[in-house]
Formats: structure tokens, C-alpha cells, sequence
């Protein structure tokens, strides 16, 4: 249950920080 819980966590976290890092690449314009 507990490897389960971080594993959650930690997809969750990570689709987070992918989500903002697609949304700055698409706010910055080169």
C-alpha cells in the first residue's frame, strides 16, 4: 500500500512538472 501511495505521488509530481514545463516552452517565444 505505502509503495503504492508514493508511486501515485510521484506521477502525479511528475505530470505536474511536465504540464508547466510545456506551458513555459509555449509562453516563450524564440
Amino acid at each position: 500500500m505505502v509503495m503504492l501511495a508514493k508511486a501515485i505521488v510521484f506521477i502525479t509530481l511528475a505530470l505536474i512538472f511536465y504540464t508547466i514545463g510545456v506551458f513555459s516552452e509555449k509562453k516563450q517565444v524564440h
